[in-house]
């Protein structure tokens, strides 16, 4: 993932979190990161964190989550490299 996306592209990876039914918490933690809550994926995210490393937190997370029954936009699977792209 480049080091820098959009903020609509940020807004569209944490949207395709929620629809895939992880929960999103900004806590006061060191390092965020994915986990399961009470049989709920949960993706926790420090306080404070840039947005940029935000948006490479929520790219990680679907990586390692069962997409197959989300529709994803276009520009999802682009940001997760699952589609060739130019822009």
């Amino acid at each position: 993932m480049t080091s820098y996306l959009p903020r609509n592209d940020c807004a569209l990876l944490s949207a395709a979190l929620e629809q895939a039914g992880v929960e999103i918490r900004f806590e006061a933690c060191e390092t965020g990161g994915l986990a399961r809550v009470g049989g709920r994926f949960t993706l926790f995210i420090p306080k404070g964190l840039s947005e940029t490393r935000q948006c490479s937190l929520y790219a990680d997370a679907l990586k390692k989550i069962d997409l197959s029954r989300v529709r994803l936009q276009p520009r999802v699977r682009q940001l997760l490299g699952e589609e060739d792209w130019h822009e």
